[in-house]
């Protein structure tokens, strides 16, 4: 029982300081950046953008008389057609039900995906990877499967959200990465549901500070603060879920 008990929780430990040691270079990697600019963009005003409603409506008038445009120069990127199909009424349907706030995303500017920031904020999306090889490794196949999908959605949403890639096109990638992400947290609320008092105190704790910064970063979402926090929402949310999902493998084995 020792022996099992011992087994249960050194994979725990391993992924604790996996992601801690991720996300203690950190403040480190940031605060190497140029002290002023590191100010500036606490106090930055985020950029206002255009309506997406209109960008989207502007490409499907672009898309519909493409047969009419003999310019050689206009082209229309090669997923335009899924996306115009996928995207636009299911932005018509979020935004009619959330006022325009489900599929709105932070401004990262000046950061992007080459700077030093920005690369440690993509980096905090291992933490997913490894809860996810870490849960199909103790047996829990599904939910260790869709967390490494989560971790490539993720990824992708962030990497064009930074890299300031054409909106529509960061709004597909956002909303795939809210059906992964639905995926897993429907999938870890069950086992919860499921026996509560075998969820560690610890999960909860590392799920409830999660929440804490996911919603810091919605309401801060200048570029230094919101990689951050949203960071640190990958991280324990990831230590978290993965605590809940060896919960259940153990307690159901």
């Amino acid at each position: 029982k020792i022996l099992q008990l011992y087994d249960f929780k050194k994979p725990s430990l391993f992924v604790f300081l996996t992601m801690l040691s991720l996300y203690i270079l950190a403040p480190f990697l940031i605060l190497s950046s140029e002290t002023e600019a590191f100010i500036t963009q606490l106090h930055k005003t985020p950029a206002t953008k255009p309506s997406h409603n209109e960008e989207i409506h502007n490409r499907v008038e672009l898309f519909s008389n493409r047969e009419n445009d003999n310019v050689d120069s206009f082209k229309l990127d090669l997923a335009d057609g899924v996306l115009l199909k996928t995207l636009l009424p299911a932005a018509d349907t979020l935004d009619g039900l959330t006022g325009g706030w489900a599929l709105a995303y932070a401004d990262l500017s000046p950061e992007s995906e080459e700077t030093l920031l920005g690369r440690t904020f993509l980096a905090t999306n291992l933490a997913y990877t490894a809860m996810g090889l870490l849960l199909t490794w103790r047996g829990d196949v599904w939910l260790g499967a869709i967390t490494d999908i989560a971790s490539v959605a993720s990824f992708f949403y962030h990497y064009t959200q930074l890299s300031k890639k054409d909106d529509t096109l960061v709004r597909f990638t956002l909303m795939i990465d809210y059906i992964v992400a639905a995926l897993c947290l429907g999938t870890a609320f069950s086992y919860i549901l499921t026996d509560m008092s075998a969820i560690p105190v610890t999960a909860y704790v590392a799920c409830g500070f999660s929440i804490f910064f996911l919603v810091l970063s919605w309401l801060w979402e200048d570029a230094v603060p919101y990689c951050i926090n949203h960071g640190l929402w990958h991280l324990l949310g990831g230590y978290g879920g993965y605590l809940i999902g060896q919960a259940h493998a153990f307690h159901s084995s």
